[in-house]
């Protein structure tokens, strides 16, 4: 039987995202303030129907969420999360270390493949809800907002049951001289670059080698090239390791949204549960999920580990099933 209860929902919105450098180099689509407005207000709509008793609210610079909860009296009680305010990566992870603390059943994220990832290092294991705001979206699903409302609604009032309606998604767990340093939801790039710079990346010329897992969908980015390696096996890898150069075969891949380029792959190699992948000793940059986060030299050793039990997310079909479910 499922036992109700008053349990709350964290809403994190990342302003910035669909808003990179990208646009500027590839037709990709600009999701708007109004846009995340929108969004947000269809998710807390569906929450207040659903009677949830607390919503926390990431607070932004752009006031997207003030915005979205004024004009109209809600029956939950909001509160604030607490963010440095620094309008950076920053802010994304202290209101999800901020919400874990505060006890919510569920996380609701607006934002791209880098901010999914960010929520996802420190949501300790609280479901997850990744909502397509960003540029390259691998992670989050495309969804109407309406329904993420109603889904994590139930499970914040303890209508469905967690384990039922969560799946974990993996991860790759990066080390830098066998000290963890970072991880990432969909890849991992080591590229030719000495500087991280706008830190999203736009030039498939700057990728060296890359372990990518391998998506259940066609995708944008480098999860296009891992499809298009491995699809038509049987029993595809979880994940492939790739370098990047002449002299094995061409693959023609959306590298971004409105951009395909034929993308020259030198070596590819599966990488199973559990295994260990060490990058070639080079100078450049690691990229996590499509954004450049730290220079390395060549004298570093960098690994990556993958694993299967990563991020926890909510399968909103899943939750959809479980609360139509006769009682018992």
């Amino acid at each position: 039987m499922k036992l109700a209860c008053d349990g709350s929902v964290a809403l994190i919105v990342n302003p910035q995202a669909g808003k990179d450098v990208r646009r500027l180099v590839a037709p990709a689509p600009i999701v708007t303030d109004i846009d995340k407005i929108g969004i947000l207000r269809r998710i807390l709509a569906a929450l207040d129907a659903l009677a949830v008793s607390r919503v926390w609210v990431m607070p932004d610079l752009g006031g997207l969420a003030e915005r979205a909860l004024a004009g109209r009296r809600w029956r939950f009680e909001v509160r604030w999360l607490a963010i440095p305010g620094l309008a950076s990566a920053d802010d994304t992870q202290a209101a999800t270390r901020d919400a874990v603390r505060q006890g919510v059943r569920v996380i609701v994220a607006l934002g791209g493949d880098g901010t999914q990832r960010l929520v996802a290092k420190e949501a300790a294991g609280v479901p997850m809800l990744a909502i397509s705001t960003g540029t390259n979206n691998a992670f989050p699903v495309m969804i109407d907002a309406t329904l993420a409302g109603m889904a994590a609604g139930w499970v914040a009032k303890g209508q469905v049951e967690v384990a039922r309606v969560t799946r974990f998604h993996p991860r790759l767990e990066v080390a830098i001289d066998g000290q963890a340093a970072d991880s990432a939801l969909v890849d991992v790039a080591a590229t030719r670059d000495l500087v991280t710079g706008s830190r999203a990346i736009y030039d498939w010329r700057m990728w060296r080698e890359a372990v990518i897992l391998t998506p259940q969908i066609p995708v944008v980015g480098l999860g296009s090239l891992a499809l298009a390696l491995v699809g038509a096996m049987a029993d595809p890898p979880p994940a492939v390791h790739v370098r990047f150069g002449d002299g094995g075969r061409q693959v023609l891949a959306p590298i971004a949204p409105g951009m395909v380029a034929a993308v020259p792959i030198a070596e590819t190699s599966p990488v199973f549960w559990g295994e260990t992948v060490a990058l070639q000793p080079a100078a450049g940059c690691l990229a996590f999920d499509g954004e450049r986060e730290q220079v390395v030299s060549p004298r570093q050793r960098v690994t990556v580990h993958e694993v299967a039990e990563g991020a926890r997310v909510l399968d909103v079909r899943r939750c959809f099933q479980a609360a139509s479910a006769p009682p018992g």
